[in-house]
């Protein structure tokens, strides 16, 4: 009981003096950065039923950032003044399109014309740009505002994974089935459909399950808690690599050297909204000093090492 009650000090003290999701989303600019610029390359070649990993990484992008940023919206910025607000939904929208436009060149790179999977990538990306924004901002239940637990938002989430596998299916099934009549592939994709509302079914009936079984153990709270803490971290990593994509795609083939190449550096951190989260965060009234400091300090440690590289 003691080392629990010490360690609850420790906690409190640390939120007291800090503001804890903007050390999250610290812990995430420093690590990813020298974490994504070691494995980017070896990633970049791969490719998943033939469709480039950049390309997939652009895909989760389109629906996760607005996601994320409106779940981080819900939890930090709920109570800031209207500026604040408009602003970080403002990031939100220009760096998911900036996202959107980068997929859509990708695909349009492959020969310069829709191949089949390139017509999913598209198809996929138009859909999860409509609904991460519907499921990172709306439904935002009064109930949600206080726990940070949204269910239709989570069920919304499944049933939109799961809709994925059901697009893909309808654009490739003829060359899966190759040349077959009509009747036959009608009742394939039939079946297919139902499979996939089994996985939607499935995937829902699992959430549910997990949330009793947790409430039941009496850590649900606990686990909404540390998911609520990792948000910040998680939109860090997919804003790092986005960033890393971009310096690549816009500075490598000419390669800026010197001030040129320094102001390219913040300009990408800037598009890629790596650094106006990040002091949009930092300014957010109550301001501590603490989170000021490291907020200087992890910026200048993330342009350093990335210029250097």
């Amino acid at each position: 009981m003691p080392e629990k009650e010490k360690d609850m000090n420790i906690y409190n003290i640390l939120k007291e003096r800090t503001n804890i999701y903007e050390l999250s989303y610290d812990c995430g600019l420093l690590l990813f950065p020298v974490l994504l610029e070691r494995i980017y390359n070896p990633l970049s070649c791969v490719s998943i039923s033939g469709i480039p990993f950049i390309q997939i990484f652009m895909l989760a992008a389109v629906y996760f950032l607005p996601l994320l940023t409106g779940r981080l919206y819900r939890n930090v910025f709920s109570h800031s003044v209207p500026v604040v607000k408009k602003t970080v939904i403002a990031i939100l929208f220009t760096v998911t399109v900036f996202a959107y436009g980068n997929l859509i060149y990708l695909v349009m790179m492959e020969g310069g014309e829709f191949t089949t999977r390139g017509m999913f990538i598209f198809l996929a990306g138009t859909v999860l740009l409509i609904m991460g924004p519907i499921a990172g901002l709306a439904f935002q239940e009064r109930a949600a505002e206080q726990t940070g637990d949204s269910p239709v938002q989570i069920i919304l989430f499944l049933f939109t994974i799961g809709l994925l596998p059901l697009f893909y299916f309808f654009l490739t099934a003829k060359e899966i089935f190759g040349d077959i009549n009509d009747i036959l592939l009608f009742l394939a994709v039939c079946l297919f459909c139902v499979l996939d509302v089994i996985l939607i079914m499935g995937l829902v009936a699992v959430f549910l399950a997990l949330k009793r079984l947790l409430m039941r153990t009496g850590i649900y709270n606990s686990v909404l808690s540390v998911c609520r803490l990792l948000i910040p971290f998680f939109i860090a990593f997919i804003m790092v690599f986005f960033n890393i994509y971009a310096d690549k795609l816009f500075t490598e083939p000419g390669r800026v050297s010197g001030t040129g190449s320094m102001i390219m550096l913040i300009a990408m951190y800037t598009f890629t909204g790596v650094l106006p989260l990040r002091i949009i965060m930092m300014i957010d009234p109550p301001v501590k000093p603490l989170n000021v400091m490291m907020g200087i300090l992890t910026a200048s440690l993330m342009v350093y090492f990335v210029s250097v590289n």
